[in-house]
């Protein structure tokens, strides 16, 4: 059996023979324990008349009767506490149940047995039926060598009750399963309590294990119910908070031992996250306590915006990791508890507000992702064009419900920032990926004008000016100029917005038009007009007919304009 430090039964057989035998035994362990170590029971074969002889104080007038058998036995087991192999001394459970085995149940809790009750018990029991000489002198043996067990007992109870404390919760898979009724009866049984160091120890070691089981590695996010686990099982052992609070920062110490320890950047940054994360968890467990339970700043020289950080970025990991069960069928119980949730993670509203946004906004943005992969296949079909309307009908309709649920009448218990959805600081944001949500809307409006001229009319103007200013950035960018192929590079424009060629080819023709118009106002064409022309020219691939007439056109005009003047 393995001997802990919880329970030196060392110390036990020590003081019980110093008692004993009026001195120290240290002179007699070396000989006496090889009788112990040779016995295949807790009680060694050891003769009485051997242990009354030569080791029991003389001084001690002893009959020879049952009372020197009682003497007898509690000697036999107190050398055995003091076996030279601690792997071989009887455990105190053991100890204590040989001892109720030999003697009657007395009237009192163990812890608060004392000398006098040994001596009239042992009267009772033992010397009942002798002489009154006889039973006192045996009483008065007896008593003396229970006194020396109830000292030595009263001073292993607390580590007895600590050793039951530890085997009843190490018995539980689920520690949060812990009966405060067991473990108060635990204490009584012992006439213990927490006022008792060693008792007071194991709950204590007991909850800082645990804490650092609940709590997650740096690495990995915090679930949620870290809090609620780690104050249900402090309840349980009936922990005060300051205990409890020294064994929060004694992690804090552990941790910062680690990264001492540790060395390299990775772990570092991973026991920082743990530091963080122990700091937010041991905040929300004391509440308003934390303040003057937690010495943070003073242990480990850490300032208040450092607390507040680890309490802020903590708190907005747990919600948004609650954001992402929330969808576009969100009801009023979902809000409601994202509320609660919000104010038992001592979140701020405008954080609150912002994430939920954050977390709408990309619900829309899935839906048009979905819609522009539609739009811009190559392959499209009709029921492609259908699946699009689809997809922003969705983004409406999710939309609408946000409005209604704003205007609720218990919109104030609901989580923040429900309203409306905007696009705006999202993945849509951009000036090119606008152009992307004219062409939806362009595809929108033709689908709710179906057949109609009016339609035809709306997704021409719209797709054209797209056109436009996505022709007008490739040439200011360079873009289209210092192309491989400017043909191809006006091809995919085409391709991408859905535009016809044969529109994209007037359009370049009106502004070649309107740039020679321009350098042709004076009725001159310098050098440097005629450089710019050709270079539009080519990045424009304007065939040379176009070039022809745009040029007999207009210079032709202003040539009959110079002659009739």
């Amino acid at each position: 059996m393995k001997v802990t430090e919880k329970c030196d039964v060392y110390s036990f057989g020590v003081v019980t023979m110093e008692v004993l035998m009026g001195r120290h035994p240290g002179d007699l362990i070396s000989t006496l324990s090889s009788h112990a170590s040779s016995s295949s029971s807790l009680i060694s074969p050891i003769s009485q008349q051997t242990l009354l002889k030569d080791v029991l104080d003389q001084r001690i007038s002893f009959p020879k009767n049952r009372a020197a058998e009682g003497v007898v036995q509690i000697m036999k087991i107190a050398l055995a506490c003091l076996h030279p192999n601690p792997h071989s001394r009887p455990a105190m459970g053991n100890i204590s149940s040989e001892l109720a085995t030999k003697w009657p149940p007395l009237t009192k809790p163990f812890s608060t047995i004392t000398l006098e009750d040994i001596f009239s018990h042992t009267c009772r029991t033992k010397f009942g039926g002798g002489s009154r000489n006889l039973a006192l002198g045996g009483a008065a043996v007896a008593g003396v060598a229970g006194g020396a067990v109830v000292f030595a007992l009263n001073s292993a109870v607390p580590e007895v009750a600590a050793i039951n404390l530890h085997n009843y919760v190490s018995g539980f898979d689920d520690p949060t399963q812990l009966s405060k009724k067991e473990i108060e009866g635990i204490a009584k049984k012992y006439g213990v309590s927490k006022q008792d160091e060693a008792f007071n120890a194991e709950l204590c070691d007991l909850y800082s294990m645990f804490v650092s089981s609940v709590i997650p590695p740096g690495g990995e996010e915090l679930t949620g119910n870290e809090v609620e686990t780690i104050i249900n099982f402090k309840n349980a052992l009936g922990m005060d908070d300051p205990d409890a609070a020294s064994m929060h920062v004694e992690l804090g110490r552990r941790i910062f031992r680690q990264r001492l320890e540790t060395g390299d950047r990775d772990g570092d940054v991973e026991q920082r996250r743990a530091f963080q994360k122990l700091i937010y968890v041991s905040t929300l467990v004391f509440g308003e306590a934390s303040s003057f339970l937690l010495p943070w700043k003073r242990v480990f020289r850490v300032t208040d915006s450092q607390v507040e950080i680890a309490i802020r970025d903590n708190a907005q990991r747990l919600y948004f990791s609650k954001l992402k069960s929330v969808v576009k069928d969100i009801d009023v119980e979902q809000l409601v508890s994202l509320r609660q949730a919000q104010l038992s993670y001592r979140l701020s509203d405008e954080l609150a507000e912002d994430l939920f946004r954050q977390h709408t906004r990309k619900l829309v943005e899935k839906n048009i992702s979905a819609a522009l992969d539609r739009l811009k296949s190559r392959t499209r079909t009709v029921q492609d064009v259908v699946k699009v309307v689809e997809e922003l009908d969705k983004i409406l309709a999710f939309n609408n419900k946000l409005i209604s649920l704003k205007n609720h009448e218990d919109a104030a218990s609901f989580a923040c920032g429900v309203g409306p959805v905007s696009v705006s600081g999202g993945k849509y944001d951009s000036e090119r990926e606008k152009d992307d949500l004219k062409l939806l809307y362009r595809a929108y409006v033709t689908d709710a004008l179906s057949g109609k001229r009016e339609a035809e009319s709306i997704t021409l103007d719209i797709t054209s000016k797209v056109y436009r200013k996505r022709l007008a950035q490739g040439v200011s960018s360079g873009d289209l100029e210092f192309s491989d192929s400017k043909a191809a590079f006006l091809q995919n424009l085409c391709e991408e917005l859905h535009f016809d060629p044969q529109k994209a080819t007037e359009i370049h023709e009106e502004i070649y038009r309107q740039k020679l118009q321009q350098c042709a106002a004076d009725g001159v064409l310098s050098d440097e007009d005629v450089k710019a022309l050709t270079r539009l020219r080519v990045m424009l691939c304007i065939p040379q007919h176009t070039i022809d007439a745009a040029h007999s056109d207009i210079c032709g005009s202003l040539f009959e304009k110079v002659v009739s003047s």
